[in-house]
């Protein structure tokens, strides 16, 4: 089923369609004004933009940039603006995969994109963080960039 949106943010308004998935988690998330603070880079060779990244592939990183991160599951819409830099996307949710929350970046990105979240439990604690991915496709339609971190309300 797909349903139209139409959502403002800030003076940008976003009109998309919201793909409805079966995932409804993570149990930590809600939707609304998130920071995306990135500690890991890929390192990885050219990848098809529909595989899987391998999580061997990612640095650490203490460097990483900052996002706010402006997310609903339940409209399907997402928009990022990094903090201190000049990287904007808007977007869409698709289908999920991987038990992630997937979302395609349609707008300000230059061939397109993917932003994924997910829950991860830290260490057997029962510790639940909010995760996410956002990797950027080049013009062949491989990855050219992803970066991993930590999605925190």
């Amino acid at each position: 089923m797909q349903t139209s949106l139409s959502m403002g943010f800030g003076a940008l308004g976003l009109l998309g369609l919201c793909a409805c998935s079966s995932v409804e988690f993570p149990s930590s998330f809600t939707d609304g004004l998130w920071t995306f603070s990135v500690d890991a880079v890929w390192q990885g060779s050219a990848t098809p933009a529909s595989d899987a990244l391998d999580a061997s592939d990612y640095e650490d990183t203490s460097v990483g940039r900052l996002f706010l991160v402006t997310l609903s599951a339940q409209t399907g819409a997402v928009e990022l603006e990094e903090l201190l830099g000049s990287f904007y996307a808007t977007g869409a949710r698709g289908a999920d995969v991987d038990e992630r929350m997937h979302y395609d970046l349609t707008s300000s990105v230059v061939v397109g994109g993917r932003f994924e979240v997910w829950e991860e439990h830290a260490n057997g604690w029962g510790i639940d963080k909010v995760r996410a991915e956002l990797t950027l496709y080049g013009s062949d339609w491989a990855v050219a960039s992803s970066e991993l971190g930590g999605l925190r309300q």
